[in-house]
């Protein structure tokens, strides 16, 4: 038994390939790691639907996804311990998502943006560098993203 819970911690290099199946299955075994050990990813979006979208395609990796669609309650989110990744949309309606890209980087959570104010996040001062996905997206663009940020 022992053995075997060691094993789930190990990704086999040859499923490090680029084909499209060897990276499902590498994130599958991942993101169920990450489950075990009770980490989740953030998604900050006010958009229910591309939300719903995003959280689908991590679910189905056995991600456990927490969702915001405020800074206040990304913020409450947070409060409950780090996520171990977060997915945030600059523009929520009224406010930015800068205080919560701050947040993260001081706490050393990697993060991306998901927005169609690509020039806006790159000029933020308040954002650190940091990798943007441009909307319109594919949700495969996405889960590659979340994969690279997390070394794999």
């Amino acid at each position: 038994p022992a053995a075997a819970a060691a094993q789930k911690d190990v990704i086999p290099q040859a499923f490090r390939n680029e084909t499209p199946m060897a990276t499902l299955f590498v994130s599958a075994l991942f993101f169920n790691n990450l489950r075990a050990r009770r980490m989740y990813i953030l998604i900050v979006e006010d958009d229910p639907y591309l939300s719903y979208d995003l959280k689908e395609a991590l679910v189905v990796l056995h991600a456990d996804v927490r969702e915001a669609r405020t800074v206040r309650a990304a913020m409450l989110v947070l409060g409950d311990g780090l996520p171990y990744l977060a997915i945030l949309d600059y523009n929520l309606k009224t406010e930015t998502t800068a205080a919560v890209a701050a947040r993260l980087a001081r706490e050393n959570v990697p993060f991306c943006y998901v927005t169609a104010d690509v020039e806006r996040v790159r000029a933020d001062p308040a954002i650190p560098d940091c990798p943007i996905v441009a909307k319109p997206y594919r949700v495969e663009d996405v889960t590659r993203m979340a994969a690279m940020l997390l070394n794999m």
